[in-house]
């Protein structure tokens, strides 16, 4: 009896620890079941009030339901979600759960659960339905979250391009705000779509990486080409040579030294001779395509010669034909040489811009008047364009596409011809090296890259950086030019020669040198420079309009100010004095009474001499974009001499336009940091001389190569193996090159 009741006050105390530390106090009613099973024994007798009390909580504990027990043991032997223990409960409690776990009955089954008469009723809640709904409406969440931040993306992205700059437009009648009345700009030109992004500092180090590699490719090249040239020019101008490397003496060795060279040479513009291989095949010839298949000629004509001893030694009958190594290797050679000057030219003007975030441009506008490009110059904050233009393609590239293929299939066809129905009957190998030694003409590899050169040292003395070649070439046409106030008088060139005072003291001034600062005209620059002088604040000007006529108007506190010419005035009905003569003078009336008369002084500067005559004598039109009153076509003509026919001078609504400071345009060709009239004009000068020498070399190389290929199937075709010397050849090759070397000189010539 003792030990049942140490047994029940242990399970007394286990439970109420457990109910402790779970929370949970209350206690559960025993449902009642009918099974005999388990059915109570009727309790025992006891003596005393204590043990018979404890004997009773005993017996009804023994009798607690399955169900109840079954709970217990579901709560205390539940498994974590990792099939494990929870750790976050105390270590206590972990135990006391497995001590009940173990002494818990087992669970019954649902057949002895099963209650008889009860009803069966389906489940309240349909969790299924539920989690179906829940994901469905969690769908619906995220795919309206996506759609919000697509909208507000657009939202961003047109709102960026409101507050784009506006771009320079051309001589048409531009739009008035609805709200001031002053002429608005058209619309930014729509960039390119895809276009790739641009990292100039990128694109310098590779072209750092790049000039290294070409300058010892180069060296190593030359000296190749030395002993091979030599070897060539001893035999014939009786130069000392030994006699295992004389083509005379022993032709076996001589032809195994020019093709081990040849090879060398081959494997210092390994990029240039791979490349013009791989152009052929994909149809996008080059002139390294010409180079490629002039040395495939030379090195199969040694390999049948060292295979055929009749051809290299000849007989009585058979004459002898000596390998032309030399052409393809000086062909090589040069090529190497123009990848490095324009390497080297295109690094010197990416390492003045890349560290540039705004600077000005020559660009031609989007627009043309009269059919022709209008060139301006004007800010510009985009300098991809810029960094682009020194990946195209030039002319000569271009033209290689059709140009290279052609001859490449004519000497192949005339090579077989001279063969097979020639006089002499000559080898086929030698044929074609013959024939096509010629077409690789040398101007093709420096008639572009050389005045692009020298332009690009001449334009970076006076703080111009040159773009590539093919943008450079896009601003060679003599056309018409845009020039504002500053390009032909800055603002030190103005001033005020004398004043023609009244009674209103210093408020004539202050008026004029408002009104010309809201102008934004560089004849605003002495009289601000006066009103800084004597601490004279600056009016607020309204409804500021430029006239035809000659004036500016606007209000200012109310009144209406007339600041201009004295025929402007005048039109506008205020009197002026008789006396004035001056072209250039300058008055200022408000509400009708004049208050006072300016005379004003433009002194041409020699830089801008220079400037403008080099337009005039270049061939280009001037369109007179200015804000300044007193600068119009009679008094360029006067200034300048340039005919007053020759200057085009628009309204004052397209002027007031193009004269915007807003303004900006794409950087395409050149990037400049001193926009003045002087370098605008010897940066469309030079680009026009570039131009036009590199087409002129461009052509003589063409002829050359022509006449070349004529020549080489006429000595094919007759057999001329004593004409065909390596020497005549050597000596053809370089002197068309000559003309290619002068014309480049006249780049820099004005």
């Amino acid at each position: 009896m003792s030990n049942d009741k140490n047994g029940m006050n242990e399970e007394f105390s286990l439970e109420s620890i457990i109910a402790e530390f779970a929370g949970d106090s209350s206690e559960t009613p025993a449902p009642k079941t009918d099974s005999p099973e388990h059915e109570n024994p009727p309790p025992a007798a006891s003596d005393s009030p204590e043990q018979s009390g404890g004997n009773a909580e005993a017996e009804e504990r023994v009798s607690d339901p399955p169900e109840k027990e079954a709970e217990e043991k579901s709560e205390n032997e539940a498994p974590s979600s990792d099939g494990g223990e929870d750790e976050s409960q105390p270590e206590l409690f972990r135990n006391i759960r497995k001590s009940v776990s173990v002494n818990s009955r087992p669970v019954p089954s649902a057949e002895e659960l099963r209650v008889d008469g009860a009803e069966t009723h389906d489940d309240v809640i349909d969790l299924g339905a539920y989690d179906n709904a829940y994901r469905k409406r969690q769908h619906s969440i995220r795919n309206m979250r996506r759609q919000l931040r697509a909208n507000d993306r657009a939202i961003k992205k047109l709102q960026s391009e409101k507050l784009k700059k506006r771009n320079i437009t051309a001589l048409m009648p531009a739009t008035l705000n609805s709200k001031t009345g002053i002429p608005v700009p058209e619309g930014l030109r729509k960039s390119k779509k895809n276009q790739p992004k641009v990292s100039p500092r990128q694109m310098l180090r590779k072209l750092d990486k790049e000039l290294r590699s070409l300058t010892v490719r180069s060296v190593l090249a030359f000296i190749f080409c030395l002993p091979l040239a030599y070897m060539t020019a001893a035999s014939y101008l009786k130069l000392p040579l030994p006699d295992f490397m004389s083509f005379s003496s022993n032709p076996i060795t001589f032809t195994i030294i020019s093709l081990v060279l040849l090879s060398g040479v081959i494997l210092c513009a390994y990029d240039i001779y791979f490349g013009g291989c791989y152009s052929l095949i994909t149809f996008k010839a080059t002139g390294d395509s010409l180079i490629f298949a002039s040395s495939i000629a030379s090195i199969g004509h040694c390999i049948v010669s060292m295979l055929d001893k009749s051809t290299m030694y000849g007989s009585e009958t058979s004459p002898v034909y000596v390998p032309v190594c030399i052409l393809p290797a000086l062909g090589l050679l040069v090529s190497l040489i123009g990848d490095r000057i324009r390497v080297r030219a295109y690094r010197s003007s990416l390492i003045k811009t890349h560290r540039l975030e705004k600077a000005s441009t020559i660009a031609p506008l989007r627009d043309r008047f009269d059919g022709s490009v209008v060139y301006a110059s004007a800010p510009t904050r985009d300098l991809s364009g810029f960094f682009r233009s020194f990946a195209e393609n030039d002319a000569v590239t271009t033209m290689m596409h059709w140009y290279a293929p052609l001859l490449i299939a004519a000497t192949i066809l005339l090579s077989v011809y001279c063969s097979y129905y020639g006089n002499g009957s000559t080898p086929f190998f030698w044929n074609w090296s013959v024939i096509i030694g010629f077409t690789p003409a040398l101007g093709f590899f420096l008639a572009y890259v050389l005045p692009y050169a020298r332009l690009s040292k001449r334009l970076a003395k006076n703080g111009v950086s040159a773009g590539g070649i093919s943008a450079c070439a896009r601003l060679a046409d003599r056309s018409f030019v845009m020039l504002r106030d500053r390009d032909m008088f800055p603002a030190q060139s103005v001033s005020i020669k004398a004043v023609r005072p009244s009674n209103a003291g210093d408020y004539p001034l202050c008026i004029t040198a408002s009104v010309l600062s809201a102008a934004d005209t560089s004849l605003a620059e002495p009289f601000l420079a006066l009103v800084r002088k004597q601490c004279i604040p600056l009016f607020r000007v309204k409804n500021l309009s430029i006239s035809d006529s000659g004036g500016y108007s606007g209000v200012i506190e109310g009144h209406k100010v007339l600041v201009g010419t004295c025929s402007f005035l005048q039109r506008s009905g205020v009197k002026t004095p008789e006396d004035i003569s001056l072209r250039t003078a300058l008055c200022c009336a408000v509400d009708g009474a004049l208050l006072a008369v300016y005379a004003m002084r433009y002194e041409v500067s020699s830089s801008c001499d220079y400037a403008m005559s080099l337009f005039d004598g270049n061939g280009y039109f001037p369109i007179l974009a200015t804000r300044d009153v007193n600068i119009t076509s009679a008094m360029v003509q006067d200034s300048f001499g340039i005919p007053s026919t020759e200057v085009v001078y628009p309204s004052a609504e397209v002027r007031t336009v193009m004269s915007d400071s807003r303004n900006t345009l794409e950087a395409s060709a050149v990037v400049t940091l001193q926009p003045t009239g002087s370098v605008f004009a010897q940066t469309l000068v030079g680009c026009h001389r570039f131009k036009s020498t590199a087409r002129l070399g461009l052509i003589f190389s063409v002829i050359s190569s022509l006449i070349g290929l004529a020549f080489g199937t006429i000595m094919a075709y007759f057999g001329w193996y004593e004409a065909a010397t390596p020497v005549n050849m050597l000596l053809y090759y370089v002197l068309w090159l000559v003309p290619v070397l002068v014309f480049s000189g006249w780049v820099n010539r004005y």
